[in-house]
């Protein structure tokens, strides 16, 4: 007699997720999120063709950004909260294109990959104060503090990642 496919699935799911390490739980149950949460009530997937269907473009997306901002801590070595969010900062700026980056910004990125910092203020101000990153005059109503990398910042990043000056 065959069991519950419901409970057979949670099973499933289960000890396939205990294999993953704890940032790859995260990424997939994300992916399951995008790709189940909508569900409306009584509307199933049993016998649809398109159960292993690639998640939507925006969190693909997502993770593979995430994916390389963790491929950016692994070759900077960066361990300290301090160098991760350095190097967050230069992934913001150099690879996402932005002008400037604000604290929850970098907080949120890091969080995504399993870094997150409790006092994340803190440890920007420490890096303005050690000349690798610069504040920007801030004109928004929230009165959020923007940063920019200094040419120190810059250049301290990509010496870690082992890329030429430019």
């Amino acid at each position: 007699m065959p069991g519950d496919p419901e409970v057979e699935a949670i099973r499933t799911v289960a000890e396939a997720l205990d294999t993953l390490d704890e940032n790859a739980r995260r990424r997939v149950y994300r992916w399951l999120m995008d790709r189940y949460a909508n569900l409306e009530e009584g509307e199933a997937a049993e016998g649809s063709s398109d159960v292993l269907e690639d998640p939507p473009a925006s969190s693909s997306l997502l993770a593979r950004e995430l994916g390389e901002l963790e491929a950016l801590y692994a070759a900077a070595k960066a361990t300290a909260q301090w160098e991760r969010a350095l190097i967050t900062g230069y992934w913001l700026q150099e690879q996402q294109h932005r002008e400037d980056f604000d604290a929850q910004s970098v907080n949120q990125a890091m969080r995504e990959c399993g870094y997150g910092i409790s006092n994340i203020t803190r440890e920007l101000s420490k890096l303005t104060r050690g000349g690798l990153v610069v504040q920007q005059p801030t004109g928004n109503s929230k009165g959020r503090r923007k940063f920019r990398l200094s040419r120190d910042g810059l250049r301290w990043c990509r010496k870690r990642l082992g890329q030429a000056e430019g």
